[in-house]
């Protein structure tokens, strides 16, 4: 009877030895399902971390002006501590550079938004037009946008590196509206600038208006302003016939 007990004593203490094993290596597996995610969960976080920072930077460069940014407002407005801060961004250049990177990007968007920069659809006029309309009815949504663009070009005397990044996004810009003119454009006289200086003037213009409207939205009445670029550029790319363009600069 002694030795039953014992028997039945040990496969017992066996059993809940096996449960005990399986379920320390079923902790195990979690543990290392639960580390895997870490990491992501990680880089989601300074993702958005980092994001929080450039926003509220952004915000308030739109707002006070650069001259006025400081590591104490960015905590306040992105709601972090100094260490937060400066965990994903050392230095306020730092900052300053994330931003203007962002700006670029923001250009980039702009540029893929506006019909007459995208490759390989609708007749240059075309597109001219639209692009007009286009800047002359989303200036109030973009107020935040133009006045970051100002500000970092008032910063290219000094700053090398934004003057060259900017010269690049602008040149692009202009080579995509030139070599558009230059392929479907139709104008009635000849024409002795390049493509390049063409895509200058166009690009010209719709700056020049833009920052008009940035500093006063009634600068001008905006119907009757497309109406005059309209009147004023059409001869330079609609001719009205079906003349291949390069003839037409011949």
């Amino acid at each position: 009877m002694a030795r039953r007990v014992t028997t039945q004593n040990r496969t017992q203490k066996r059993h809940k030895l096996a449960i005990a094993k399986k379920n320390g290596s079923l902790t195990k597996r979690k543990k290392s399902a639960s580390s895997k995610k870490e990491p992501a969960t990680e880089s989601v976080i300074a993702d958005t971390r980092r994001e929080q920072i450039i926003s509220s930077t952004m915000a308030i460069i739109s707002s006070e002006g650069i001259h006025r940014l400081s590591l104490s407002k960015i905590e306040k407005r992105a709601k972090m501590h100094r260490g937060q801060l400066t965990y994903y961004f050392p230095t306020k250049e730092a900052i300053l550079l994330a931003v203007f990177d962002r700006m670029l990007m923001l250009i980039h968007e702009r540029m893929g938004r506006t019909p007459c920069t995208r490759r390989g659809i609708e007749p240059a006029w075309e597109c001219v037009q639209k692009m007009l309309k286009e800047v002359m009815g989303s200036i109030e949504k973009n107020q935040d946008y133009q006045a970051l663009q100002y500000t970092f070009l008032a910063q290219v005397a000094y700053r090398d590196d934004y003057k060259k990044k900017l010269a690049s996004v602008y040149g692009e810009m202009r080579s995509i509206i030139g070599s558009h003119w230059f392929v479907s454009g139709r104008p009635k006289f000849r024409i002795t600038a390049s493509p390049k200086t063409v895509g200058a003037f166009v690009q010209a213009l719709v700056h020049g208006l833009m920052l008009q409207l940035t500093a006063d939205r009634n600068a001008f009445d905006r119907n009757e302003m497309i109406e005059l670029c309209v009147q004023t550029l059409s001869p330079l790319f609609s001719g009205g016939d079906n003349t291949p363009a390069e003839e037409a600069r011949t």
